[in-house]
């Protein structure tokens, strides 16, 4: 049986600084923050999106380097469950929060998103079907995709100063840089990228590099010497170079060095970001990490099996958290739902 549901998306929108002069040049009498925010809606084919003012009682007003307000978008669509819902509206939501993010020049992350039955009649205390990613974790679309992993690490017990941090190549601290960047990257995709840049630096200062003759692009026949003066072609090829190293030197699984590098092509916009093409990130992650990981020990004379040692088969868990079942009609629901249910 199809229903009417409300798929609400709390994000953060940035005020406006107002300075109140006093008609003198100088600093102001007094400094506001006012609303940006025009409240608007607007049509996708069958769906409603509605953009609007949000009176929360948990709200953070800094958000990255500025005050904001909470807002609230919400979509309006038939369909037969709260889970077809949010699929069926799922992309639109990401949409508009883009458009918002580059026109705001700040992220707009999703705080918090619920699926609401709204069919009517919709009357106060009426038992309705709900789905919830609370505050402050919220939703996350797959760019912004983060995980956190249990026992995929092991490090030393007590640790004190080590002089394999010293006399390092550029090359070599520009590898120790980037592997400390990817530590702290909040979402996968960053990660991935941090880590990749780590592997293609191991891999230059790695003396073994594969070559090939120039294959052309489009039907993939090779040319082993120029046509006019007999000059060979063959060159260094990036992709063939990285998937041995992670084999040869850093015990990667051929279809898992093959993976990694399929996926590192979205670098080059290859990857459109979405649900079906970053599904398995975590995992490439993971796994590059491990393999990174051992050329960074390489790197500073650590033993292969000393710590610090990473599992490429650790258990991931996602950061969201998805609540369910049934909750009773509020009045605030009754004043929120942007369509008037009859």
């Amino acid at each position: 049986m199809t229903k009417t549901w409300c798929v609400s998306a709390i994000i953060p929108f940035p005020m406006i600084e107002v300075n109140l002069l006093n008609g003198h040049i100088g600093f102001p009498e007094k400094m506001e923050w006012a609303s940006r925010l025009v409240e608007s809606t607007i049509n996708a084919g069958d769906v409603s999106i509605y953009l609007k003012k949000c009176v929360r009682s948990h709200w953070i007003p800094y958000h990255r380097g500025g005050f904001c307000g909470p807002a609230k978008i919400s979509l309006v669509v038939d369909a037969e469950d709260a889970n077809s819902a949010l699929e069926k509206v799922d992309g639109l939501l990401e949409d508009v929060c883009d458009n918002l993010a580059i026109r705001l020049h700040s992220p707009i992350p999703i705080v918090e998103l619920e699926v609401l039955d709204i069919t009517a009649p919709f009357n106060l205390g009426d038992e309705r079907v709900f789905l919830l990613y609370p505050f402050p974790n919220g939703y996350k679309p797959p760019k912004f995709q983060s995980c956190a992993y249990l026992n995929s690490t092991q490090t030393e017990t007590f640790i004190s100063l080590s002089e394999n941090c010293i006399n390092l190549s550029k090359r070599q601290k520009a590898a120790l840089r980037w592997y400390h960047k990817a530590l702290t990257a909040e979402f996968e995709i960053d990660r991935f990228i941090f880590l990749m840049i780590v592997l293609e630096i191991l891999c230059t200062e790695n003396d073994e590099k594969i070559s090939a003759p120039f294959r052309v692009a489009k039907c993939g026949h090779e040319i082993p010497e120029c046509p006019t003066c007999g000059v060979e072609t063959k060159k260094e090829v990036n992709g063939l170079s990285l998937k041995s190293y992670l084999v040869k030197n850093l015990k990667t699984d051929e279809s898992d060095a093959r993976d990694i590098w399929n996926f590192r092509q979205l670098v080059h916009g290859a990857n459109d970001l979405s649900d079906k093409k970053t599904k398995d990130v975590s995992t490439y992650c993971l796994k590059l990490q491990a393999a990174v990981t051992l050329g960074i020990k390489n790197l500073l004379g650590i033993d292969e099996n000393m710590p610090p040692l990473v599992s490429a088969e650790a258990i991931g868990i996602s950061t969201s958290i998805i609540l369910g079942g049934k909750r009773p009609v509020t009045e605030n629901d009754l004043s929120d739902v942007p369509i008037k249910i009859i």
